[in-house]
């Protein structure tokens, strides 16, 4: 049977590298990425409708800003890791061979020290520092244990700890929006059910080809999907546009710059648009156009970028991409964990010292992108400390 023949194809299957602009743009995004990440858990919010268009002053300018940078094109940020990451799962997977089970099954196993270890341990690092901030109050032992994690919530803690609300899909099935202690690891959450569901995915995808972007789409639209934390039907989509690009033996730079001129000038339109119309009634269908339209444009231009060797790609280069794909996931995990013994998230830490509230907007805006930069600086120099300390236990933690 096709489905059961892994053994014939799969030393062939692994054999298949990724593309050289391939690599390189994604190793050149690794870095925006989670700059991007930091700037939306700033806590820093503007709405397009709160901006007086036609009688613009320093405050509008900096709300404007906000609008563009936190919810437009950070908001990028986490589509783009899923759709990297579904296309590096399933490259060298060829849906026209057997050994789709097995292949999938190397994979997942591959993951588990990339994705599972990371995962925990940094949970339990924020869950350490809640903890020892208890202690650092003057409470005891058992006391700051009973008062953070008791009556079961310290499970809780490595899947749904925050509910920060619900929504109701279009049958009127109600989920609960839930992340986990250290809340950026969602987005590491989604990802482990996504590879655990991958036989499906590429079972659908091999019987049902497009229809079954098609029919994750209309999910996407509706909410109708697995109502639990972890079942990500945006992530899920963002996953399979990746992994449709793998399956069929495609290149992620060729498939987002096959019109390219379109397809940016399309992002620019709709970011336009999305600003125009936050807070109405239409916003959630244009946010999501421009993040899917969005994503593709980014891979489009990183490409481009990266292709004429312009700053900092040389540096990026210099470096090695290894070391700063590991060095991103770093900065992703520790900016929002609570640190042990200090009792504080990094971001929160920057955000204390730097941010005034200033009435004034050019303050506020150079406030507001000091906030940003100094967290990732923070964390970057976090992580140089610690791998020159222990270079091993970076290894691990960021599951190299």
């Amino acid at each position: 049977m096709w489905f059961l023949d892994g053994k014939r194809y799969l030393r062939s299957m692994n054999k298949v590298s990724v593309p050289l602009l391939d690599s390189e743009t994604i190793g050149f995004l690794r870095v925006p990425m989670a700059l991007g990440v930091i700037f939306i858990h700033l806590g820093i919010r503007a709405s397009g409708a709160d901006v007086a268009w036609f009688d613009m002053e320093g405050k509008d300018v900096f709300r404007l800003v906000v609008c563009v940078v936190t919810n437009e094109l950070s908001a990028l940020a986490v589509p783009t890791f899923f759709v990297v990451a579904g296309y590096l799962f399933f490259v060298g997977c060829d849906l026209a061979r057997g050994g789709l089970l097995s292949f999938c099954g190397v994979k997942i196993r591959k993951r588990f020290r990339s994705l599972v270890v990371p995962y925990l341990v940094f949970n339990l690092l924020s869950m350490a520092g809640l903890l020892t901030a208890a202690l650092m109050n003057g409470r005891s032992l058992g006391e700051a244990f009973a008062s953070t994690f008791g009556g079961g919530r310290w499970l809780h803690c490595f899947w749904d700890a925050h509910t920060t609300g619900h929504s109701v899909n279009l049958i009127g099935i109600s989920k609960a929006t839930a992340y986990p202690i250290n809340v950026p690891l969602w987005f590491v959450r989604d990802l482990i059910v996504l590879v655990l569901m991958s036989p499906m995915l590429v079972f659908a995808m091999k019987f049902l080809r497009r229809g079954w972007l098609w029919l994750v789409a209309v999910c996407v639209a509706t909410g109708v999907w697995i109502p639990l934390p972890g079942f990500g039907v945006t992530s899920c989509m963002f996953f399979s546009m990746g992994a449709w690009v793998a399956l069929n033996k495609g290149s992620l730079v060729n498939e987002a710059r096959r019109h390219a001129a379109v397809v940016i000038s399309l992002a620019v339109v709709l970011l336009l648009i999305d600003i125009l119309v936050d807070g109405t009634p239409v916003d959630g269908y244009v946010h999501l156009l421009f993040l899917v339209v969005g994503v593709v444009a980014v891979i489009c231009g990183a490409s481009i970028y990266v292709e004429r060797r312009l700053w900092p790609v040389g540096l990026v280069d210099r470096v090695g991409r290894r070391l700063v794909g590991q060095m991103s996931f770093f900065v992703f995990a520790i900016h929002a964990a609570v640190i042990p013994f200090w009792g504080m998230r990094p971001v929160e830490w920057v955000k204390s010292s730097v941010w005034s509230q200033s009435e004034s907007g050019g303050v506020a805006l150079v406030e507001y992108i000091c906030c940003g930069l100094l967290t990732f600086v923070v964390s970057v120099a976090l992580f140089v400390v610690l791998r020159r300390l222990c270079r091993p236990m970076i290894d691990f933690v960021t599951g190299r």
